[in-house]
């Protein structure tokens, strides 16, 4: 091991208590788990603990930790260049971009690179404007998630009062509502309209008679609520901390249709529905093509890539100063990405991800006859959504301390998840999950669900 790392290795307690000083807190919580390595699906701390992660480092792995062929082809590359300017460019950085267009859907043709979600939203959305032009204004959907920049947050709930929870705190400094506190001071170019959340529509109506209302206000608000002409409406095609919602097919359909009719792009943000769905994209899954599509996360193989990927009916960035971004040229987070994608296509794991996912949800299925609290499954691949509620007949959400319970007990248990809203457990593990980790994780829930749901 190098001597640096081996130091690192070494921390006392006493130094991490000292340099945990010098650390902005982010997400982690006081005190929190001190990772000493990860594997597949599985991460293990300093103490020997050991947990099944079932959101897959918040979305990132798909091949699993540890990978031995992407560590190998980081290995290589690092060898060779790291990080080369944007004026540069590599056959690996033409490969990558092929690649990712090959399995794009329609004519999603044009790639370019960045390195996280939240910046691909905001050039995403700075393509749309230079297509639109006098456009300056955009369309997204109560209780979407695009990132936590100053724009991309502005974007999403955590700008909102409601902030993506319920029984959202009183307290705007809360941690769960932090980004709240700067909602005053955001960019104003933001006008939401309802997501189709079928389980608790907005508009008192069921999935067999609604006829896609929810698309119908998406039309209404182009007329009526936005200033001036929209330039696009941003959808994250399966809502991830929106209650984890698939957005129905009838929906899409028509806002395509909507969007067609007054000149407004429809940009999906695929960011967390990466290869998560039986295809690259989840828009092939619904068979709508968007303008543009962002993705991050996942697709750089647990590296830091994300992406632009435009129609060809559009105008892209010209060169100089348009689009530019320190580290997009990233040679080794590059390689990492294009063996992901030789991975997860040689090995079969879009369909296996759809397997799993089906393994969940027939396990959810057959807990929900006994456990009626069990108010909603839901989920389109591997991004399953068990909405849980004190009655299925009012469909009263969990009280957030019961599932602020399950979930540390599942912790003491050995499964980690995440939940939206409070009361929706979000389960997105990585493709490489096996059967066995599926059947162990249904286990620990079915417990845990017999002890607090019945």
């Amino acid at each position: 091991m190098d001597e640096m790392l081996k130091r690192v290795n070494g921390l006392t307690d006493e130094q991490i208590a000292a340099y945990s000083q010098n650390l902005m807190p982010n997400v982690a919580p006081e005190n929190g788990w001190l990772v000493k390595s990860a594997k597949g699906c599985r991460i293990e701390l300093e103490n020997g603990k050991e947990y099944l992660d079932l959101i897959s480092a918040f979305f990132t792995n798909l091949v699993g930790f540890g990978n031995e062929e992407i560590a190998a082809v980081i290995a290589e590359q690092a060898a060779n260049v790291t990080y080369l300017g944007q004026m540069t460019n590599t056959r690996l950085r033409y490969a990558l971009a092929h690649k990712i267009a090959s399995v794009a859907p329609g004519d999603l043709n044009r790639v370019c690179f960045s390195v996280g979600g939240g910046a691909a939203m905001e050039n995403a959305c700075k393509l749309a404007i230079k297509n639109r032009p006098g456009a300056m204004n955009f369309l997204t959907l109560w209780d979407s998630y695009h990132g936590n920049t100053f724009f991309s947050g502005a974007a999403s709930v955590c700008a909102t009062m409601n902030g993506g929870y319920t029984n959202p705190p009183a307290d705007p400094k809360n941690p769960d509502r932090a980004f709240w506190q700067y909602g005053n001071n955001v960019p104003a170019n933001f006008t939401r309209v309802p997501n189709p959340y079928c389980y608790r529509c907005p508009f008192k109506q069921t999935k067999e008679n609604c006829g896609a209302l929810c698309a119908e206000w998406v039309r209404h608000t182009i007329e009526k609520g936005v200033i001036g002409p929209a330039a696009a409406l941003l959808v994250e095609p399966v809502q991830s901390g929106g209650a984890q919602l698939p957005l129905p097919k009838q929906y899409l359909e028509r806002v395509r249709e909507i969007c067609d009719d007054y000149g407004v792009l429809l940009v999906f943000d695929e960011v967390q529905t990466y290869a998560k769905s039986g295809y690259f994209f989840a828009a092939e899954y619904y068979g709508v093509q968007p303008d543009i599509i962002f993705s991050g996360k996942g697709i750089g193989g647990n590296m830091p890539v994300s992406v632009v990927i435009a129609s060809d009916a559009l105008c892209s960035f010209d060169r100089g100063y348009e689009e530019l971004n320190t580290q997009t040229n990233n040679q080794v987070a590059m390689a990492a990405s294009l063996k992901s994608i030789e991975i997860i296509e040689r090995d079969g794991l879009l369909a296996r991800g759809v397997a799993m996912g089906e393994r969940f949800t027939d396990g959810f299925a057959q807990m929900q006859k006994r456990f009626p609290r069990i108010g909603d499954i839901r989920g389109i691949g591997l991004m399953i959504g068990v909405e849980l509620v004190k009655d299925s007949a009012t469909k009263e959400p969990l009280d957030p301390a019961v599932m602020r319970a399950i979930r540390a007990e599942a912790e003491e248990m050995g499964v980690i998840f995440q939940y939206a809203r409070e009361n929706v457990m979000k389960i997105k593990p990585a493709l490489v999950i096996s059967e066995s980790d599926v059947d162990f994780a249904l286990g620990i829930f079915e417990k845990l669900f017999y002890k607090y749901l019945s």
